[in-house]
């Protein structure tokens, strides 16, 4: 008998899980130079300007080296813990660290004395065998946990009884409390259909937008705005139909260079960023190639990966915003989307790298919806639901789960000692002058062998009738009694009660 044990795999957290084991190509770090001036040379979101702006302001995110933002790029772990020491440790608070930094992390590495300092200030313990994963990419669960750590924001003991979540999240959910402390502060609120993407890379958009919130934002970011763009005046169209006779209205098309060709307006061509993909000119060029999820880049190229809930178009580039639920972007790669089964697979089980244990008399590991559990062997059930002992209960030989778990054997009238044999209950003997006749193992001994003319004294001794008697058995002996008004004169059995 195979049955299936949840297992649910929880143990204490006290620093981000690590996503994965394998060795991955180092990520240049994309928090090291200065942009001066302000502002940035590629396109930032308009609903992340102002906290990138802020962020560069304050120092904590700075651009990139090349004057570049670079929204859509995934946050790595080492780049998460950089900024949030600029944001929460300023250098003014904590020492310089005592501690060394993590086994993956050299002293060459960006996020060293970063991730040291936190160390140091308490809230970034590390994992197995002393490691950080530096340049493998943040979850939004991950974010969310150590964000409130470095705020030192309350988080709650357990999810509040009656909490919605999210869709996607639910009370076995990596730092899921933590998700509901920022939720509740509303600085991580989910994404634009409801969901919350746990599993899910953060771009720098994202991050800095979170961060200004943390920081309080408010006022103080939407009062900054984005430094002027230069722009330049449409060119300048000659057109033949300016002599014809007819007649050329004055064009202006949105966001396009318009012209004129046998008076009907036209579109010349499509202002930088900007794309006609409905080919009707009385709209102009309708589509922002930078935003356009159906038209990123170029007119029709649509942003979709392998198992993405939600990819957006960000400066032209598409990228993953959120995976379908059960799915992880691991390696970052565009090209294979969110290519790991976080839901089934029960060595990546809930996070990348959770290996799911085959605890005692267990076939198996299995992963279900992101949580572990196990096949039992044939004959064993897990009654008690405690991991540590898998599959306890023998069902082929527990008195009190006999076949079944809850199946008490009981015993039954005349036998000795009850037994579960096989997964059925049973006995191991008969009182004395009693036997199990019928072979029925439900009805105990059921026969008398003293009593009993079919089996008197023993099983299928049966008491033998006469001519004019009726058969007895007395004290397992075969005895009979003559009918009424005829008697045994000669005394032999063989011919009954001859005389009348």
């Amino acid at each position: 008998m195979r049955r299936l044990s949840a297992l649910v795999f929880l143990s204490t957290i006290v620093a981000v899980v690590a996503f994965v084991t394998v060795s991955l190509p180092r990520r240049p770090s994309s928090l090291t130079g200065d942009v001066t001036g302000g502002g940035f040379k590629d396109q930032v979101p308009e609903w992340a300007l102002p906290s990138a702006l802020q962020m560069q302001q304050m120092g904590i995110v700075r651009g990139y080296e090349d004057g570049r933002f670079g929204a859509a790029d995934p946050v790595t772990r080492g780049q998460l813990v950089t900024v949030l020491v600029r944001a929460f440790l300023p250098a003014s608070t904590v020492p310089a660290p005592s501690v060394a930094a993590f086994t993956d992390v050299p002293a060459s590495h960006f996020a060293y004395s970063p991730a040291a300092r936190a160390r140091e200030a308490g809230w970034l313990n590390g994992f197995a065998n002393d490691l950080l994963y530096p340049d493998v990419p943040a979850a939004r669960a991950e974010i969310a946990f150590l964000l409130a750590r470095a705020m030192s924001a309350t988080v709650p003991a357990a999810v509040p009884s009656g909490d919605a979540l999210f869709p996607d999240v639910t009370a076995q959910t990596p730092y899921v409390t933590s998700i509901v402390a920022l939720r509740d502060r509303g600085i991580m609120r989910g994404n634009p259909d409801g969901t919350y993407g746990p599993y899910s890379p953060v771009n720098r958009a994202t991050l800095v937008t979170v961060l200004a919130r943390s920081l309080g934002g408010g006022a103080a970011v939407s009062s900054i705005t984005a430094p002027p763009v230069a722009s330049s005046a449409a060119p300048s169209v000659t057109s033949s139909a300016a002599s014809s006779a007819v007649p050329c209205p004055v064009c202006s098309l949105q966001h396009a260079n318009a012209t004129c060709a046998s008076g009907t307006c036209a579109i010349l061509n499509c202002t930088s960023g900007w794309g006609d993909a409905d080919k009707q000119p009385g709209n102009g060029c309708e589509v922002s190639l930078s935003s356009d999820s159906r038209n990123c880049g170029t007119v029709g190229t649509v942003c979709t990966f392998p198992h993405t809930g939600t990819a957006v178009c960000v400066g032209g580039l598409c990228s993953i915003q959120s995976c379908t639920a059960g799915w992880m972007d691991v390696n970052g790669l565009k090209q294979d989307g969110c290519e790991m089964d976080v839901y089934t697979d029960a060595l990546n089980c809930g996070l990348p790298g959770r290996h799911c244990p085959v605890p005692p008399q267990a076939t198996s590991a299995t992963c279900a919806s992101g949580v572990c559990g196990y096949q039992c062997e044939t004959g064993w059930e897990d009654v008690n639901k405690a991991p540590s002992d898998g599959c306890e209960v023998d069902l082929m030989n527990d008195l009190k789960n006999c076949g079944t778990a809850g199946t008490v054997c009981a015993l039954p009238a005349h036998a000795i000692q009850k037994t579960c044999i096989k997964g059925s209950c049973s006995f191991v003997s008969c009182e004395t002058n009693w036997i199990n006749a019928n072979g029925t193992l439900s009805d105990g001994c059921e026969v008398d062998t003293l009593t009993d003319v079919s089996h008197c004294g023993g099983k299928g001794v049966v008491c033998s009738s006469w001519p004019h008697a009726s058969a007895l058995c007395v004290n397992g002996t075969c005895e009979y009694v003559c009918a009424s008004g005829y008697y045994d004169l000669d005394g032999s059995p063989y011919n009954g009660c001859e005389s009348q």
